[in-house]
Order: C-alpha cells, then structure tokens, then sequence
C-alpha cells in the first residue's frame, strides 16, 4: 500500500509539473548538458564510481527506488545512496540507458529515464537543478520490475 501511495503522488507530481513544463523549453545546449549529467550519474552508477556519482548530485538529493518484484521501497538521502555505492548493494552492473523526455521550467528540469539490463527494467523520474552553471541531480526516483520473458 506504501508503494502504491508513493507511485501515485510521483505520478500526480510528474503530471502536474509536465503540464506546467510544457511552456518551458530548454535551449539546446541546457538540454543536452541535462542528458550528460544523467548519462554520466547511471554510467558511474553502473562502474560502482563514487565519485563519479558524486559529481552529478547535489548534497541534498533524495533518492527512492520501488521494487516491483518485492513491493518495497527503499529512500536514501545523497549520503546513504553514496554509501550503498561503495557498499556495492546499489549498481556495479551494466544498463542500457534510454532518457525518454526533458522538460523545464526556469533552472529547474526533469526527465523520464528507462534502464535495462537482461534481468531487470527500471522506469523512472530524474529532478535536476542548475547550480552554478552546472546541472545537479536533486532527485531520482525509479520502478524496477522483472522483464517480460
């Protein structure tokens, strides 16, 4: 019941701030920078890069992953979800990452990402905010579940 309670606020969220995104373009360039920092996040994810992680987040991100296969969710603040990196109990496998859409609005975006492994497809939200210039993951919130065989 949680899950679901959670599933549908993101989805009431996401809905309401596309609606509101929907008059808001990114220039090119912004766009693309998004992109990078979210390649770059699930990649460093993938190696198990602390660091790497590190630099695409801000300090106070959240994190919340639901498993679809056990019907939990788990949060994390930055710090937890970095510790769980270097615990190796999150990442360290390789996906195939698909950003599916970019909206904005002002220093603000958010995007609807898709990662793929033979195993396991994860569906979910990514927030950024653009800090000094540069593109930080404020949140990140994803759906896996078994793939279809």
């Amino acid at each position: 019941m949680k899950s679901f309670k959670i599933l549908s606020i993101l989805f009431l969220s996401f809905f309401f701030i596309s609606s509101t995104f929907a008059a808001n373009k990114l220039s090119d360039k912004d766009k693309a920078a998004v992109k990078k920092t979210i390649q770059e996040f699930v990649t460093n994810l993938d190696k198990g890069n602390v660091n790497g992680v590190k630099s695409t987040i801000s300090d106070k991100s959240t994190f919340v992953q639901v498993n679809g296969i056990t019907n939990k969710s788990t949060q994390y603040t930055s710090d937890d979800y970095l510790s769980a990196i270097k615990d190796r109990s999150i990442g360290g496998w390789e996906r195939q990452l698909e950003i599916m859409d970019v909206n904005a609005a002002g220093n603000t975006a958010m995007a609807k990402i898709q990662t793929k492994d033979p195993r396991t497809t994860s569906t979910g939200f990514v927030t950024l905010l653009k800090e000094n210039n540069n593109w930080k993951i404020i949140s990140c919130t994803l759906f896996m579940e078994l793939n279809q065989k």
